[in-house]
Parts: structure tokens; sequence; C-alpha cells
């Protein structure tokens, strides 16, 4: 010895103004385990920090990023960054650092010491002095001062995502050794912890997808598998925390085949609300590699085997498959002597990996929109190989919609990074929404050693397939031919109307007109009260055999009016006093004439200042289908499924017919009474200003289906106003026009009965505005033949 005592040399600074540890690179090319990278290459974070072994240093400016790690049989140690991270790469939004691919953060400094602080992540440690050294594949800093720690104000996240109505939401957690004994990490106090991050942080998710559940006994190795106390204790925490009351699935393991603590028999499992989702039974099965013998396992030998289970949500199927994945355990430090390190567990991974997508595939072979769920303790992060062959070019990871450094659920020697993942079927990922609820990992006191993940998919109520026949005919107009035509008429109705169940009958105005059969009725029925034996009202036979028919609505034409507003009025409302007569006239049932059995619709007719007969009833818009009433709009339900229809007559009524004091209220822009010369412009815009309000107030309801009946008279005018409702988006599915004599199928229909007289063809306009907007058009009946379906 030359001397002792000697005063210790000045610290190296690490930090800003003397040397800076490397941010990417910890092993250069050429690095040798013989000689431990010498000549050093102080470019790698070996090099630095071999070139500083046994000296004295100062880390500037710490900030954790790892909590503490407390050890009861040796030095604790937090992982820091000099300057508070401002030379390091990868510092994410909680404090710590997070990996990259290419980057596992060589700036990470390891500070050792007893009974060193208590800290979250984000703290501040100061200025730290002590001794660089190497030990357990790592170097670290031995400090020699006391350590004083100032609160980064780390708090634990509540999520943002929620289920709700169309939203199903599904978490994946892994415990960390969960059973229902002393034994248990934490003591039993731990359930409630637990139970309290779920109801409130992670906000009680419909399905959670549990892993390192432990038998009902935990380490006691006496034969126990079943883990139900366990389950039980959880749910009952939940429950205790203002949760729903959850139901687990659970597939218990062969005694001590499926890996961890011995006597543990750890496994994966489910919990669920049974009242946001419910199990499909028979559908709880465990996935094993079909190489596995009753001796081996194959892929998942001492590890636990994937469970799968189905659940509906809204009608719509979801397959989870919960997983944890063999161990990292086994591969090398980051700055051991092999490099770069080995990685423990990966061929394993990938082997089940290629079980779990092989899976996979054959759920979407069966079907390919099949919504799959495969989520877990992966033990491996997004980036490595055996994920890919798990994707395998049809699962979405999740984790990858976040930015690479903000991934982490787990906190491992500082370095913060993604074992956990849920990964989706292509079909879900437009759906899907993903969040990390970090409530562990960055914090010293941490219920569990993984962060909880949570995702939610967009699952809305499927519609329920509706069919719905219509029905339409217009422009009856009964005539002498009427005697035979009826038959025919009336067979086809009836055998069409058996064909689906639901079927809707629409007659768009004229049903009638002034002619001989229209004024027989004058003649053929009785009035009763004043024992005249003419009832003097013209088309009571034509309504009768209306009624007949089975009209649902009908929509009000010009010859409605061909004896007048009275006599049209008289036609819908009851009549006691008419009955049938002496001269053949038959139909009317006891009570007297019945009236319209159906609603007439106009919505641009204005009854206020007309004298309504007995009987007869303006009714507001938008209800029920009544017979003898008179409204502007009906609502017929289907066993739930709801069709608005509307009404509306041609805006020139009145220069056409008598409607007395019924007023037209289809007007141009500036109130002037449309005529007959009006352009078919400006009688466009005064029916879509006209219907557009009621159009909306249905839809308001939640209606999707809505048919508009219109008696327009010209053809040109229908095309205009069902163009022009297509061009704003209206929400009209349906036109079907009458009055316009005009057929308007398509040019390969069947050709109309009598074609060779055009002036009678009153086949209708149909077609759907805008497309798919709950309709679908199956076909057309574009003509009545000569001769009689069935009777």
């Amino acid at each position: 010895m030359l001397s002792s005592g000697n005063p210790l040399p000045a610290p190296i600074l690490i930090g800003s103004g003397g040397r800076v540890p490397p941010n990417q690179i910890i092993a250069g090319a050429n690095f040798s385990p013989d000689t431990f990278d010498i000549p050093l290459d102080l470019n790698t974070g070996i090099g630095f920090y071999e070139s500083l072994e046994g000296m004295l240093v100062t880390v500037q400016d710490t900030m954790a990023v790892s909590p503490t790690i407390i050890r009861s049989t040796s030095s604790d140690s937090i992982w820091t960054v000099a300057n508070r991270g401002a030379d390091a790469t990868g510092i994410n939004s909680r404090g710590g650092i997070g990996i990259a691919p290419d980057d596992f953060n060589p700036e990470r400094i390891q500070i050792s010491a007893i009974d060193l602080p208590q800290v979250d992540v984000g703290d501040l440690l100061g200025n730290l002095t002590g001794v660089v050294d190497y030990a357990f594949g790592d170097y670290r800093v031995l400090v020699t001062e006391p350590v004083q720690a100032t609160p980064g104000g780390l708090q634990r996240e509540v999520t943002n995502l929620i289920g709700t109505a169309d939203k199903l939401t599904i978490a994946s957690y892994n415990v960390e050794n969960l059973n229902p004994t002393e034994s248990n990490p934490g003591g039993l106090e731990r359930f409630g912890v637990l139970a309290n991050q779920i109801v409130n942080n992670l906000r009680a998710p419909d399905i959670i997808g549990l892993q390192e559940i432990q038998d009902n006994n935990g380490p006691i190795n006496d034969g126990t598998v079943a883990a139900d106390l366990t389950y039980q204790a959880l749910i009952d925490a939940i429950t205790a925390a203002g949760g729903p009351t959850y139901q687990f699935l659970n597939i218990d393991p062969v005694d001590g085949r499926d890996g961890g603590a011995p006597g543990t028999n750890i496994r994966v499992g489910y919990l669920y609300n049974p009242d946001r989702v419910s199990f499909v039974e028979g559908s709880l099965r465990r996935i094993t590699d079909p190489i596995a013998t009753p001796d081996n396992d194959g892929a998942f030998t001492n590890s636990r085997k994937p469970l799968v289970a189905t659940f509906t949500f809204n009608g719509q199927e979801v397959t989870v498959i919960n997983n944890h994945l063999t161990s990292r355990r086994g591969g090398n430090g980051l700055f051991g002597n092999v490099q770069p390190p080995n990685i423990g567990g990966a061929d394993v991974r990938a082997n089940q990996a290629t079980v779990i997508n092989s899976e996979v595939n054959a759920i979407l072979a069966d079907d390919p929109n099949a919504n799959v769920v495969v989520l877990g303790d992966l033990n491996g992060f997004d980036f490595e190989e055996f994920q890919q062959i798990l994707s395998g070019g049809v699962l979405t990871n999740l984790s990858q919609t976040l930015d690479v450094r903000d991934r982490a659920t787990f906190n491992f020697q500082g370095n913060s990074q993604a074992l956990d993942h849920i990964l989706i079927t292509n079909n879900l990922a437009s759906k899907a929404e993903y969040d990390i609820v970090r409530v562990n990992v960055d914090f010293l006191d941490q219920p569990a050693d993984h962060e909880p993940i949570l995702a939610t998919l967009n699952l809305p109520q499927q519609s329920q397939s509706f069919t719905l026949q219509i029905l339409q005919a217009s422009d009856q107009e009964a005539g002498i031919p009427a005697f035979q035509d009826i038959l025919g008429f009336s067979a086809v109705m009836n055998a069409l109307d058996n064909k689906y169940t639901n079927t809707l009958k629409l007659t768009t105005g004229d049903v009638y007109i002034s002619s001989p059969f229209f004024n027989a009725s004058r003649d053929i029925y009785d009035n009763a009260t004043t024992g005249n034996p003419q009832a003097d009202q013209g088309g009571i036979a034509d309504i009768l055999i209306n009624n007949e028919l089975g009209w649902d609505v009908a929509s009000v034409g010009n010859h409605e009016f061909s004896g007048g507003a009275g006599s049209f009025l008289n036609l819908v409302a009851p009549n006691p006093n008419w009955v049938n007569g002496q001269n053949g006239g038959v139909g009317i049932g006891p009570g007297g004439y019945p009236g319209a059995a159906f609603p007439y619709l106009a919505n641009n007719l204005d009854y206020s200042r007309a004298t309504l007969p007995n009987g007869l009833a303006v009714v507001a818009n938008g209800g029920a289908p009544l017979p003898n009433t008179l409204t502007g709009s009906v609502v017929k339900d289907f066993n739930g499924e709801k069709v608005g229809i509307i009404g509306i007559v041609t805006p020139y009524l009145k220069s056409i017919a008598d409607t007395g004091a019924i007023e037209v209220t289809t007007r141009d822009i500036n109130g002037n009474v449309i005529t007959g010369t009006t352009s078919v412009d400006v009688q466009v815009d005064s029916i879509i200003r006209n219907i557009t309000p009621e159009v909306q107030a249905l839809s308001n309801t939640g209606i999707n289906k809505i048919i508009l009946m219109t008696h327009l008279q010209e053809s040109r005018i229908e095309i205009a106003l069902a163009e022009e409702m297509a061009a704003l988006g209206l929400g009209v599915d349906l036109l079907f026009g009458g009055g316009s004599h005009q057929q308007m199928s398509s040019s390969t229909g069947v050709p109309p009965y009598g074609k060779m007289k055009p002036n009678k063809i009153t086949d209708s306009y149909c077609n759907p505005f805008p497309k798919c907007t709950g309709v679908e058009i199956i076909g057309l009946f574009t003509s009545i033949q000569p001769q009689i379906i069935a009777t």
C-alpha cells in the first residue's frame, strides 16, 4: 500500500454537461462475449457503462421510470433516467420509457441501495451519487448518499370506454396468482382492491378474460383443481363494490399440467355480466395442440390451455379466446454476454400462436364474418415474430392502434412494455376502440403486476328480416265491365294476400267515378228512416266492393268528388239509414251502411270549414288506420315493424273537382292557388314543402319505412317529384302514384290487360327513394290478366 485516506476524485457527471448515455444501441455489431465490448464502443450502452465500472458518478436530475423494487434479501432498486428524460427516447405519457423494436433503452440507469424511498413512475430523485457496478447481468449505481424523492403526482386512470346499448366491452386482466387463501399475494384484501378497479376504473366490462386464477387452496399441493371459490370471492367483492353480479366460466386443468407455481393449478377463465350478454351453452372448450398425447400437451406442455367461449350481444355472436402463453423465463439479460439476447420461450410461443391461429381460421372457414376476439397475457411484444404468426392476416392487434411507446401493460427493469393484448378479426377493426387502463405497473402499490386492457366493439342490434308485400291499385273507376273484372281482381288479391305474412293493401284514389255504375246505387239502396225506396246516394256499391277488397289505406283522388264534396264525405261516413234496397241493392249488413272501412289520406286537404256527417272524423296525422276517417298520414304496425304512409292529391284539385268547403293547402311559394297550367316545378315544390314536415315527424318516432301515396294526374309530375325527393334524400322509401293512367313499370314487365285501351291502364309507379332505407324491392305487380286465378 502506498497511501490511504486519500480524497475521492470528483464524481463523473452523467447527464447534460457531462457524459450522456446512448439512447438506442445496447451492444455493437462487433460485441464479443469474451472481451465484453473491449475495445469499448462508447456509443453503445455496454461500452458506455463498462467505461464507468468502479467509478464514482453523479446521475443528474433523475426521474424514476419504474416503481421501487423492494427486496428482502438484497438492495432495493429503482430504474431512472437522467435529466428527467430530456435526452431519452421513448418517454411516454406516464413518465415511463417505452420500448420499440430497435430500442430497449440503454439510457435507463438502475439505482441500488438498502431502503430506497418508495416511489412511483415519474417521481423525481434529484442528483444521485454512487459507484457503477455490474451484477446479475446488469449495470447499476450503488448510491452512497441518502435518496430523497419528490412525488410526480401520477394518478390511476379511469377508462372512457363504457358499454352502451350498441357497444360491448371486453377486458383482459392478469390478476397475478389469485386464490382465496392467506397465501394470496397481498392477502384476502386484494380481492376488494381488484374489485374496486373492475367496477370503478374499468367501469364493469361486460366480459372479462382473467389470467392467473389459482385453485381453491392456492399453493397447497393436494390434488385440488377446482377454482369456484376463487371466482366467487372475486364476484362477491365486485358486487360489494357496487358492480354487477357476474357469472364465471371455467374448465379445471389436469392437476399439475398447466404450469405456474406448484400446486396452484393456474388457469384462464371468464367473468361475464348476464344482464348484458348471454353465454352460448355448449361453446366453452379448451384449445389443445393437435399433436398432443395423453402424456404430452405439445405446444401447451406445462402451459395454460386457451379457453374459448361464445357470447351473444344484440343478437350477434362474439367468440372469445382467452390465453396465457408461455413465460419469458430463460431469456438473457439486456446487458448480458449474449448479444442480441435470446428471448425466453420464443419458440414455444410461436408454436402456440400457430395452434391458436389455426383455431381462428377454422372459425372463419365456417363463417367468414364471425366476430372473434383473441386476448390475454401473451408474454410477448406486438412486434415479435410469434405475434405475426398469431394474427396471420386475419386478426388486428389493437395494441398497434396506440403509439409504440404507449402500449405498455408491464414494467420490467424500468422498460414499459406490452405483454397483454387484444386481437380482433379484421371485420371488427372499424368497430373497435381500445384502452390500457393504467392502474398498476407504474405504482409501488399494485394489486397485480399487469395492467388490465379493455376494448369496445360497436355491435348494434341487427334488424330482423322483415318482408312486406304491398298490393296497390288505383283508379278503379268502376263501369259496366266491373261486373266481370271484379272477380278476377278479387281472386288475384286473395291469392297474393296469402303469399306473405305481412301484406299492405293500398289504393291511390279514384276508387269510383261518376258513371252508370256509380249512379245505380241511388236506386238500388233504400233509406230506412224516410221509407224512401231510394237512398239517393251514388257510389255506395263502389265503397262496399272496395271494403270487401280489404284496402288498409286509400288516398284521395279527384274523382272522389264526382258527386261533389258532400257526396265524398257521405260515402266515407257510416249511415245507419242506408240499407239494402228493394231494387236489388245488397252488401249492407245489420246496422246500416258502414262507410269506408279504411282511412282516406290527403295531407294537403283542409276539412276545417266543411260540414262533416255523423260518424266521420278528421283525425291527427300519424295514428293507426281507422275506418270512417280523414287524415294526412297513418302508421301501420306489423308486429312492431312500423310503416308510415302519407297521402297527397293533385295541387290543382280545385281546377278539376268540386271540393266545396274543403281547401287545398299546396300552393305556390307566394300563396297563390295552383291550377292545371302551373308549371311542374312549382307543383313539385308545393308538395315537397307540404310533406317534408310530415316525413320528419314520422322519422323522429323511429319509423324508417315511409310510403307516399299520390294522385297527381300526370306521370311527368310523379317522375319530377320522385327525382326531387331522391335528390333531397327526403326519407320517402316508396312512391305509389295514381291518376295518371300511365304504366311506369319496367320495359320487360308483363303486358297490361287492356293494352289496346291505354287510357284505361291503371298500373302505378313504384321506386325506392333513396335506395336501401329499410325497403328491398322484391318485385312489381304490373298488370291483371283477364282470367280468374282463384275463387
